[in-house]
């Protein structure tokens, strides 16, 4: 999953909320050295999350029929396309407006932004002031979230990860690939559950 899908799955905690996105964010080493216990346990979820996600049979299912040439990124290729989705029925799958849940999860991390360093901060300012977690909603906003992503890569991925091909892909097993996500979620949903986060439960698609 990628970061919407983390935060609607983290506890309302500002801490583990945090911890959540930071798992995406820091090096092991510097996430085993974090010592608050909320931040741990919302980089402990995110991981669990993530493993569920990618033993997941939609998710083995949807990799398999990824171009050859997307099929390397396939884990960041899929986790955004499940933001997508997930941004589309947004009010059906989380019980609330996008708009009002991503302010608070903006507020919540400018609240901790002076515990975090210099370069972790200046990601969060990036974030808010480009408001990523709404750009998910359309094919376009899809790709401009995966060039993103590509700039954190070494220059040898980055040329080699073809965001336009993997948008490609996305409005063509567009359906197929919202039927996955929809098989997907209900299990992230009762996960989240056993840390206390209340979620509608949505039939399966």
């Amino acid at each position: 999953m990628n970061w919407l899908a983390h935060f609607v799955l983290s506890p309302s905690d500002d801490r583990a909320r945090l911890g959540g996105w930071l798992a995406d964010v820091l090096t092991p080493s510097e996430a085993a050295s974090v010592s608050d216990p909320m931040i741990r346990s919302g980089i402990r979820l995110h991981r669990e999350v993530d493993r569920l996600t990618d033993a997941h049979p939609a998710v083995l299912e949807s990799r398999s029929r990824l171009p050859q040439g997307v099929r390397r990124y396939a884990g960041i290729v899929l986790d955004v396309a499940w933001d997508h989705f997930l941004s589309n029925r947004f009010r059906e799958r989380v019980g609330r407006d996008l708009e009002g849940f991503v302010h608070e999860v903006h507020v919540g991390l400018l609240r901790q932004r002076p515990n975090l360093s210099t370069g972790v901060a200046a990601v969060v300012d990036r974030m808010v002031a480009e408001s990523w977690l709404t750009c998910y909603r359309d094919a376009a906003g899809y790709e401009l979230t995966l060039r993103r992503i590509a700039h954190r890569l070494s220059p040898r991925a980055r040329a080699a990860f073809e965001p336009e091909a993997a948008r490609r892909h996305l409005e063509e097993e567009h359906d197929r690939l919202e039927l996955a996500f929809g098989r997907l979620w209900p299990d992230l949903v009762t996960l989240a559950a056993t840390e206390g986060v209340v979620l509608p439960m949505v039939p399966r698609d």
